[in-house]
């Protein structure tokens, strides 16, 4: 058994469907990868919580898993769905880099304006994001954080001469959600 040091997913995801919740969104859809990973899973079920929490209805309809490879079809067949689903969506939440930018390179080539005609937001920032057009709203895992807690526990480790019986932690860091245009937050306050 080892030290384990992760992101607060959960958190971070509620952070990302809370904000959309807050601007007035009322279906949100997402796009997720098909894998047994807890962390793919807690964003999910963040998802559905935020959507209680904010009375919305949860249509699992709104939720599309694609393989981890998929290719851009697959993509555009799945935002398709969604947005050709009862009502649309008028938000979507992606759930990892990969994907968002697949995703949003589909959305472009189908003619959907981000974010006039859907919301797009992301799990797991990325330093580009910022500067993409509209630059894009997403939650960021503090990875340097992370590398210093990981990096303590290892001296405490090596400092107590390795004792089998020592307890292990688990240590969450928190996330930030980075606000930027693809959410239609400067759009919803009439600044667009």
């Amino acid at each position: 058994k080892t030290n384990l040091v992760q992101s607060e997913t959960f958190d971070g995801s509620y952070k990302v469907v809370e904000h959309l919740c807050q601007l007035n969104y009322k279906r949100i859809g997402v796009v997720t990868t098909l894998n047994h990973l807890a962390s793919m899973s807690e964003r999910v079920d963040a998802y559905k919580y935020a959507l209680k929490e904010f009375k919305l209805p949860y249509n699992r309809n709104l939720v599309r898993e694609v393989p981890f490879d998929a290719d851009l079809k697959t993509i555009k067949a799945v935002l398709a769905k969604l947005l050709s689903s009862p009502n649309g969506i008028d938000a979507l939440y992606v759930t990892n880099n990969k994907l968002t930018m697949l995703c949003f390179e589909a959305l472009t080539e189908m003619g959907v304006r981000v974010p006039f005609d859907c919301a797009f937001v992301s799990f797991d920032d990325m330093d580009y994001f910022k500067y993409l057009t509209p630059s894009f709203t997403a939650v960021k895992q503090n990875v340097e954080e992370m590398g210093r807690v990981a990096v303590s526990l290892l001296i405490d480790e090596i400092n107590s001469n390795l004792t089998e019986n020592k307890t292990k932690q688990v240590v969450k860091i928190k996330m930030d959600l980075n606000v930027r245009n693809s959410c239609g937050n400067m759009l919803k306050r009439n600044l667009l």
